[in-house]
């Protein structure tokens, strides 16, 4: 009888488990960052390292573990949430390089994927007086310039153009909305712009859009 009971209890704990992953799981379109944002700083303080297994989140609390699976390919990662984003509209979450090169995301730039909260992180603490320092949590802004290099409805021309770019020593991402393709190069350091955009006329793509972002 008590056997019984006790498999009864451990089987009701584990179904009520993953109603409770269910419910907290959460579908939508992920991309990621990396070289441009290699060495700054997190929204938690941290510094922000391309090779770790990290991830941004808009609201989930610093330190939460997830569980991603890249609905595209069947790929799975556990990362940590240590910042804020992303900050396109229609996305949910930003994968570290090393995330994305897990999640199989590096060559298309985005993937569906869904989230799965393993274990939740602890909520920020409150600024002291004198405001919050970098290790209390605060946003600290980070101003980056996002440059898209060129915009094909052909994936493979797009693909093509973002290896050309590799071979010249550049990091381009791909960004798919709709019926297009985009080959971009996000979180160029402000000071980098002007030589970069010159380079890439250099390379055959003159007249790229250049625009300013702000990260917390």
């Amino acid at each position: 009888m008590y056997r019984n009971t006790a498999a009864l209890l451990a089987l009701t704990f584990c179904l009520l488990a993953r109603s409770l992953s269910a419910a907290e799981a959460e579908t939508g379109e992920a991309s990621w960052y990396g070289p441009g944002f290699h060495g700054r700083l997190t929204a938690n303080g941290e510094v922000f390292d391309k090779e770790a297994l990290t991830a941004a989140h808009r609201t989930l609390p610093f330190g939460t573990v997830v569980r991603v699976r890249n609905l595209d390919n069947g790929r799975e990662a556990v990362l940590r949430i240590n910042d804020r984003g992303p900050f396109a509209r229609g996305r949910i979450l930003d994968v570290s390089e090393a995330g994305a090169r897990v999640l199989g995301m590096v060559e298309s730039g985005t993937a569906r994927v869904r989230i799965e909260i393993l274990r939740l992180g602890e909520a920020p603490k409150a600024a002291g007086p004198a405001g919050a320092s970098a290790t209390s949590g605060a946003a600290v802004p980070v101003v980056t310039v996002r440059i898209q290099v060129a915009s094909y409805r052909d994936a493979g021309n797009a693909g093509r153009a973002a290896e050309r770019l590799r071979l010249s020593g550049l990091s381009p991402s791909l960004e798919t909305e709709g019926s297009f393709t985009r080959v971009v190069l996000a979180g160029v350091p402000p000071g980098e712009k002007d030589a970069l955009v010159k380079r890439l006329s250099e390379l055959g793509f003159p007249g790229v859009l250049v625009r300013t972002e702000t990260r917390y």
